[in-house]
C-alpha cells in the first residue's frame, strides 16, 4: 500500500505536546486511521496502542495517521513530530504568522512532504493571535 501522509488540526494551546495527545485521542475515538493495523492487534486506548507499537509487525502496517506518532521532540527520528523553526516558517509561507489557508497552500507543495513515520507541526494565527496547531506527517505501510 505503501505510506499516507496525513495532517490534524488542534485548538491552539502553549503545551504542544499536550495538544499533540488530545489530537491523538481524537483520532483514536474517531477512528480516523487506517483500520488495517487490528489485524496486527486491538486497542481502544493510547495506552493499549501504546503496547503494540512494540510489537515489529505493528510497523509493518501502521494506522496511516498521528497514531503513528508518540511524540514531540527536537531531533529527527522515527515517530517524532519536529516543529517548523521559525526561518522555515518564513520562507515556506512567506510571513511569521501564518494560517490556516497559508497552510493549505503550502499543502500543495514540495516541502510540504516528510520521510515515512516523521511528524512536523506549526502553529496557525488568526487575526494576528495563536489560532490552532496543525500536526502532519507520512506513516503507515
Amino acid at each position: 500500500m505503501g505510506a499516507s501522509e496525513w495532517y490534524n488540526f488542534a485548538p491552539y494551546q502553549p503545551d504542544v505536546s499536550r495538544a499533540f495527545t488530545e489530537t491523538q485521542q481524537r483520532v483514536l475515538t474517531e477512528r480516523d486511521y487506517l483500520e488495517d493495523v487490528h489485524d496486527v492487534g486491538d486497542f481502544e486506548t493510547l495506552a493499549e496502542l501504546a503496547e503494540l507499537k512494540e510489537d515489529e509487525e505493528f510497523w509493518e502496517v501502521g494506522t496511516h495517521s498521528i497514531l503513528d506518532m508518540h511524540a514531540i521532540g527536537e531531533s529527527v527520528e522515527v515517530g517524532v513530530i519536529t516543529a517548523m523553526s521559525p526561518q522555515e516558517v518564513r520562507e515556506e509561507f512567506g510571513t511569521d504568522t501564518p494560517d490556516h489557508a497559508d497552510f493549505m497552500r503550502y499543502r500543495k507543495t514540495d516541502s510540504y512532504h516528510v520521510e515515512r513515520w516523521h511528524g512536523r507541526y506549526a502553529v496557525l494565527y488568526e487575526d494576528g493571535q495563536p489560532h490552532e496547531v496543525v500536526f502532519w506527517g507520512a506513516s503507515g505501510d
